[in-house]
Order: C-alpha cells, then structure tokens, then sequence
C-alpha cells in the first residue's frame, strides 16, 4: 500500500482555503486587539495579548504556506502536522494571554470573538490533523512492507 505524492499535494493544496475563514476572524480580532478599548489590571497583559494573537496569525500563514519545494511526502506530511500541533499551542498561550485582558468596553467583545475563533479553529485542525496523521501512517505502513518484502526475498 504506497501512497501517491499526488494525494499528498492534494490534501495539501486544500489547506488555505479551509484556513481563509479563520484568516478573515484573526484579521477582525487583530484590529479589536490594535484599536479596541481594552485594558488589564496586570502591567504589559494587553501587550502580551497581542504579541500572542500576532504568533497565532504567524501560525496560520504557516501552516496555509505551499510545502511544494519540499522534496519528500512524508516529509511535507510532516511539516503541515507540525505546523498545525504549533498553532494549537500558540492558540492556548493566546487563551492565557487573552484571560488577564480584563478591562475596557470591548473586553466583553473580545472575549466572546476570541472564544468562537478559537472553536472554529480548533473545529478546522481536528480532521486536519487525522487526515495528515492517517497519510503518514500508510507511509509508515509501506515502508514496513517494503522491508519484510525485502526481508523474504
């Protein structure tokens, strides 16, 4: 059971768009964060805020960007996981962040922008991450067919 490169570069080439929602959502909560009323009770939490919501964008143009010039599949395969399980962990540090904003009359809207991002997101990486898993694992699988029939003959 081999696994065409095309599959990969198919399952690959579908990543921006299921990310472009969520680029259009991050885009919204970046110019809340930027000109919005917000405030916190802890010195540089607002600051924080930011930087984390910046990497959490970093992240999604990450894991959107093309791996074509990659020579390998799995190793493509690997780099998309990677850059997915990344961006579930900016996404907790931008909770942590987002938990001490806790002042301004668009705190409230923040929040609840915040909380549905995150849920799309996390709703968008899910099936992702199996789909990438999955390919990795018939590679996986291949490769030790290939070896016991190498080993039989």
């Amino acid at each position: 059971m081999t696994l065409d490169p095309r599959d990969v570069d198919d399952l690959l080439a579908t990543i921006p768009a299921a990310l472009e929602p969520l680029k259009a959502d991050w885009l919204r909560l970046m110019e809340l964060a930027v000109w919005g009323d917000l405030a916190s009770g802890r010195l540089g939490a607002t600051g924080r805020f930011r930087k984390r919501l910046l990497e959490v964008g970093e992240g999604l143009a990450g894991l959107a960007r093309p791996r074509d010039w990659i020579p390998h599949p799995r190793e493509r395969l690997k780099g998309a996981l990677g850059a997915s399980i990344k961006l579930r962990d900016q996404l907790e540090l931008l909770r942590r962040a987002a938990a001490a904003v806790d002042r301004g009359a668009d705190q409230a809207r923040l929040h609840a922008e915040l909380a549905l991002f995150a849920n799309q997101l996390e709703e968008t990486l899910t099936p992702l991450e199996r789909q990438l898993a999955e390919r990795l694992d018939r590679l996986h699988q291949a490769g030790r067919e290939a070896d016991a029939d190498e080993d039989d003959a």
